[in-house]
């Protein structure tokens, strides 16, 4: 294929103008967290004051994002006393505010004797300007990744649900070291670190969140809110991301804690893990409650050209007429929290002989570019969602006796996890790398054509991007063998019809 040099090495004046005429922008970048879309009740009050003082906190944050190193507050009249809430709240509700020391720092404060108003405030930065704004990129581009798997024609529940699969699934608890720098960018961090990063990917997306605290049980989790309700509803990224045995489990996405009232996340029965002593600003709802469905699944939601898919587990009687414990690939409604059935497995763990066999099921799932992919005892399966076939991909890869305990996707690079039984832990293991399959204009290759893009072929064309970082085979989008500005603009009138 010709990819049309000219273009290529056409002028950044020109190439401007052409992305100014084109117009095309994500669906949804990222960059400063927007005003007012997160609040923490980190003490009695805070969270009204944080939104009566909204535009004061966003002015302070743009000054402390530009590393100044006094910034004068004089003319808005703010009484000392108030100091510790407006450090405090500022923290709470701007995540990318990583780089500054807690509460602004000692000693970070000067005031007008007179009046007492706080005169100059005096950020404490735990990195110069250079590092600060590299790990912002950073940042911000790593927070672009999974603000690409949504799109506007997803309702706020589906967006909550794709960025909390995806965020699960990509970090891993660790207390050492951890900020939400290193969630976004390196996938690790702590409670706090899964809360706040979650409530900036949703503010990026339209949706409102609340930052939730306990001291008595060291945990943070937070409350958001959904499609116009009055309502806000709890959720615990945290606790819905799987430890065995102290691994972290990449294939396992829990969903105990995702959008529940006050009264089911402090209810002992639901779970022994509840929640209690802590306080917030917005009520809770219970709209979710009932969806025993959804709180049950510990597998992940993957949603494909509208339709969420997944896999969960169900008792079946077999040939013998004895229960045994079977994996369900699903297509999943979360109007009436219903999964409707595509394939069941009928594969069983065996033990010391063809006739003993484990009571659990151990198969996994994961998706890339249409495709199901799932684990029996030894083999790998997949399943096409656009034709519903299930086809065998791998036959005893392992190859050294053990069985298959699971299986996740990570980039194009498929893992098993590997053990002799399931009391033993497993070790993940690279199984093969995948073929990806192309949709023609899904250059950013996330399963969907979208304004992102379009956006992805300017940049090649601007020579921001090479080959190597798209899927330059669906670029050509209207199939006349060049990559041009045409292709972008073709791709924007395709996702406006």
């Amino acid at each position: 294929m010709k990819t049309a040099k000219m273009f290529r090495k056409i002028s950044a004046i020109l190439l401007g103008a052409l992305l100014a005429a084109a117009a095309v922008v994500p669906a949804f970048a990222a960059g400063k967290t927007p005003k007012g879309m997160i609040v923490e009740e980190t003490e009695n009050g805070a969270a009204e004051y944080q939104i009566e003082h909204a535009d004061l906190l966003y002015s302070i944050y743009e000054k402390i994002l530009n590393h100044e190193e006094e910034i004068n507050v004089m003319n808005d009249e703010i009484p000392v006393e108030e100091y510790s809430k407006l450090a405090k709240s500022l923290l709470s509700v701007y995540p990318d505010l990583f780089f500054i020391e807690g509460s602004l720092g000692a000693s970070s404060f000067s005031w007008d004797g007179t009046n007492y108003y706080l005169y100059k405030l005096f950020p404490a930065y735990n990195m110069d300007k250079d590092e600060s704004d590299a790990k912002l990129s950073e940042f911000y581009a790593k927070a672009d990744e999974y603000l690409a798997l949504v799109d506007d024609s997803m309702d706020e529940f589906t967006k909550a649900v794709v960025l909390h699969e995806a965020l699960v699934q990509n970090n891993r608890y660790q207390v050492q070291n951890s900020s939400n720098y290193t969630f976004m960018v390196e996938g690790f961090g702590r409670c706090e670190n899964y809360a706040e990063v979650y409530a900036y990917l949703l503010a990026n997306v339209g949706i409102e969140s609340e930052i939730v605290g306990s001291d008595e049980m060291v945990h943070e989790w937070m409350r958001i809110h959904l499609d116009g309700s009055d309502y806000y509803y709890n959720v615990d990224v945290t606790w819905d991301d799987p430890t065995i045995n102290g691994i972290d489990r990449p294939d396992r996405v829990s969903h105990t804690y995702f959008l529940l009232s006050d009264e089911l996340l402090q209810d002992p029965n639901y779970s022994t893990e509840r929640h209690y002593s802590y306080g917030s600003h917005n009520a809770a709802g219970n709209a979710y409650d009932g969806y025993a469905n959804l709180h049950s699944n510990k597998n992940p939601l993957y949603y494909v050209d509208g339709t969420f898919y997944t896999l969960y587990k169900k008792q079946m009687e077999d040939e013998y007429g004895d229960d045994r414990m079977r994996a369900v690939i699903a297509s999943y409604d979360y109007a009436t929290d219903s999964y409707t059935d595509l394939y069941t497995s009928t594969e069983l763990w065996h033990a010391d002989s063809e006739w003993s066999t484990w009571s659990g099921n151990y198969t996994s799932i994961a998706q890339l570019d249409g495709v199901l992919y799932f684990n029996g005892e030894y083999n790998v399966y997949t399943y096409d969602i656009a034709t519903g076939e299930k086809a065998t991909l791998m036959e005893n890869p392992l190859n050294n006796g053990n069985q298959l305990y699971g299986l996740y996707i990570q980039g194009d690079k498929l893992y098993g996890f590997s053990a002799s039984s399931p009391n033993e832990n497993p070790t993940a293991v690279e199984l093969k790398t995948l073929e990806r399959r192309y949709k023609l204009g899904d250059v950013d290759g996330n399963g969907k054509i979208d304004v992102n893009d379009a956006t992805q072929i300017q940049y090649y064309l601007a020579e921001l991007k090479d080959e190597t970082e798209l899927h330059i085979e669906a670029a050509d989008f209207n199939q006349d063998g060049e990559i041009d500005i045409s292709d972008a603009t073709d791709i924007q009138f395709f996702i406006n019809q």
